[in-house]
């Protein structure tokens, strides 16, 4: 797995990456079983089955923690198969921007992994992700290295035009072909802005919308289906909160509901959260009252884990049927 700079968080998140590359293996028609084994002071995550597909491995590529699949020989000798995809702009994207309250990159890109694996829309080309409380555009950025197109709203008009600059540089120092534009989306009482990228990548030609304002109102603004799935880190309520005298539950309880329109059928909605600021069965709740499917056992329980003292962080998977 990719080493990660805290050694007590790495230990931490092992289940999560347990449990995100059994899902991955189910989806590549593989056995789910998992063991982690430990070789030369590193953890390894281990399964059998017959020499991938270029199919199976393309999925697989797709773990959040990967550094490198190999095979074990006759010898029990390990041989490289395959490191992670290529990335549409460049590995360093998600964490050169450093700033109070970021998303661990890392983190991120489990996050978008669950909403690409668990929703139906994973031949969609481009896929869309949108995350309408996106700071300064972690999850945006991450996205686009995946090779989806990526939407962020956030109601820090400040923190959005910084990430939306820092793109614009990066796509210039990269030489990357690309084009902005200045615009904004009728809602109802006025208009959020928005800035909009078209860029050719590595993984064809993608797009980065930047709204400012309100994550309700920016998803309303877009329109109804307009992305495949959302992943949002919610407030933690120790750096940062909701504002304007709105409690972190009534928060997410309305954009929850906003949500469920702008997410298309089969889509999922992924959401990361402080469990001493919000309850996960309280997060469920509101999924359901919103209108989402919550995902629950079958490992859903084992995502659990420790930030930092104020912090013990949960993760809530919801699905629009395709009835709804």
């Amino acid at each position: 797995m990719w080493p990660h700079a805290n050694a007590r968080y790495e230990k931490a998140v092992l289940p999560l990456a347990e449990f995100e590359l059994r899902s991955l293996l189910r989806a590549a028609g593989l056995p789910g079983d998992v063991l982690v084994v430990s070789a030369a002071g590193r953890d390894l995550l281990t399964f059998e089955c017959d020499p991938l597909t270029e199919d199976q491995a393309a999925l697989l590529r797709h773990h959040s923690s990967l550094l490198m699949c190999c095979a074990l020989d006759d010898c029990r000798r390990m041989m490289p198969l395959f490191g992670r995809g290529e990335a549409a702009l460049g590995d360093d994207l998600g964490g050169i921007l450093k700033y109070r309250g970021k998303t661990n990159e890392a983190f991120t890109r489990f996050l978008i992994d669950l909403a690409f694996l668990f929703g139906d829309h994973r031949s969609a080309e481009p896929f869309v992700l949108f995350d309408p409380m996106c700071g300064r555009g972690t999850t945006m950025f991450e996205a686009l290295n995946l090779g989806f197109s990526a939407i962020g709203a956030d109601i820090r008009s400040s923190d959005l035009d910084e990430g939306a600059r820092f793109l614009k540089k990066y796509l210039e120092e990269g030489r990357f072909k690309h084009q902005i534009r200045k615009a904004s989306r009728t809602i109802p009482g006025g208009h959020v802005p928005l800035t909009h990228f078209t860029m050719e990548t590595a993984r064809g030609a993608l797009t980065a919308d930047f709204l400012a304002g309100d994550a309700a109102a920016a998803a309303a603004a877009m329109g109804k289906s307009f992305c495949h799935a959302t992943v949002c880190d919610l407030p933690y309520g120790v750096q940062h909160g909701p504002g304007k005298g709105e409690s972190l539950e009534k928060l997410t309880e309305r954009v929850l509901k906003a949500l469920f329109s702008a997410i298309k059928p089969g889509g999922c909605v992924v959401l990361s959260f402080n469990t001493f600021t919000l309850k996960t069965n309280s997060v469920y709740g509101m999924m359901e009252k919103a209108g989402f499917e919550p995902l629950t056992g079958d490992g859903f329980d084992t995502l659990r884990h420790r930030v930092e003292q104020a912090i013990v962080r949960d993760v809530a998977v919801g699905k629009r049927a395709q009835n709804r």
